[in-house]
């Protein structure tokens, strides 16, 4: 598996997510992105493009998926963009 796009976003020096979009089917969940994220401290987060131009406290309200989820493995999660 070959990902186009992955993302390293450092939000301090212990603190980081690496993100990825997970291919998907056609007919799984037409319209829907899934972004994979991993997080060693379990705060994982990602936004949509405009989101990252909010404030962090008009971000979280907002943040642009509409269902997350475990992924069953240690610090990564996923979500779901439309």
């Amino acid at each position: 598996m070959s990902f186009d796009f992955l993302q390293l976003v450092c939000l301090g020096s212990a603190y980081y997510n690496l993100s990825f979009e997970q291919p998907r089917s056609l007919l799984d969940k037409f319209g829907t992105k899934e972004w994979v994220v991993y997080n060693p401290l379990d705060e994982n987060s990602v936004y949509s493009d405009t989101e990252w131009l909010l404030p962090t406290e008009q971000a979280e309200p907002s943040q642009g998926w509409y269902a997350s989820g475990n992924t069953g493995h240690l610090h990564w999660k996923y979500f779901l963009f439309d």
